[in-house]
């Protein structure tokens, strides 16, 4: 059977749109991952900063969700909410657009320079990209700066490894950029650990993955992260 997260009636797939009003054009961010919080309850992710605590979050043709926890501004705070799915909605780890279904995570300490990483966003779809390193994000939080290139309405998008078979891997969730580059994302580990969370996956199959893809069963310890000073932040 499905890890968790399939036997609701509605899903919504990772990438798919978060509007501030129901609508075929989208007009606010992109929705991510599904979660599991400590007592099985779900949540979507999205950026912190494409909603208030409270707010409703509409897909094309209505509401779906509720936000329920966002920790952006807050001392200690982390860009990334939590929206309580509707009765008989829930989410697909599914990347919309793409069709690769997640099967694992890509731990702290594989996101390394050079390391190689996609995002799906309402505005700019499938881009891709390197991590160019670690940096600091507006509540001090930290975030992993790539290559990939970003536009307006991409916060809160899906960002991802695949191996070209339909498997992904989930890395993080992308909030913007800094000093005008290219785009930066939160990554899923520390979204994880910040909510006691987890993320359910789908079965991995026997193909080959590519290198900076581990299976899900990989148990790395977290990156030790220095104090580096914000840049010019720029929010999606």
């Amino acid at each position: 059977g499905w890890p968790g997260l399939y036997q609701y009636v509605t899903c919504a797939n990772a990438g798919h749109p978060m509007n501030w009003k129901a609508s075929r054009v989208p007009n606010a961010c992109t929705g991510s991952f599904g979660v599991r919080l400590w007592n099985g309850q779900a949540r979507f992710l999205t950026a912190g900063h494409c909603f208030a605590l409270g707010n409703t979050i509409f897909g094309t043709d209505g509401p779906f969700a509720q936000v329920t926890d966002n920790p952006h501004g807050q001392l200690d705070g982390l860009d990334t909410l939590l929206a309580l799915p509707y009765p008989n909605t829930d989410g697909l780890q599914i990347i919309a657009n793409h069709g690769s279904r997640v099967v694992g995570l890509l731990h702290n300490n594989q996101l390394q320079v050079g390391s190689p990483v996609c995002m799906l966003g309402i505005s700019s779809g499938v881009v891709c990209g390197t991590v160019t390193g670690w940096q600091t994000w507006t509540n001090g939080e930290p975030v992993v700066c790539t290559t990939y290139p970003r536009q307006g309405g991409d916060s809160g998008g899906p960002v991802f490894t695949h191996d070209g078979h339909g498997q992904a891997w989930a890395a993080g969730l992308h909030v913007g950029t800094l000093n005008g580059a290219g785009g930066c994302f939160i990554a899923i580990d520390t979204i994880l650990s910040y909510f006691g969370a987890t993320l359910p996956v789908f079965p991995s199959s026997n193909r080959a993955a590519v290198q900076a893809a581990p299976g899900p069963d990989a148990d790395l310890p977290p990156l030790q992260l220095p104090e580096l000073p914000p840049g010019k932040i720029q929010p999606d």
